[in-house]
């Protein structure tokens, strides 16, 4: 896969709830897979990521985790 550019169509989807420089708490979408999976489709934590990464110019080398 190639980097993953956030846009508009995913700020509209993505429904931040709190985020501080610690923490970003979103609201998931239906249809929208937690982590990336075979089908190559849009997932949040990449949509998070990539959100991040352009928001705050962070490299990738952060860790992530999910709460489920």
């Amino acid at each position: 896969m190639g980097k993953l550019k956030i846009n508009s169509v995913w700020r509209k989807e993505m429904k931040i709830i709190y985020e501080d420089n610690q923490v970003i708490v979103v609201e998931k979408p239906v249809n929208v897979p937690s982590q990336e999976d075979k089908t190559g489709d849009k997932d949040m934590l990449s949509m998070i990521k990539a959100y991040l990464k352009e928001k705050y110019n962070k490299p990738r080398r952060s860790l992530f985790r999910t709460c489920t």
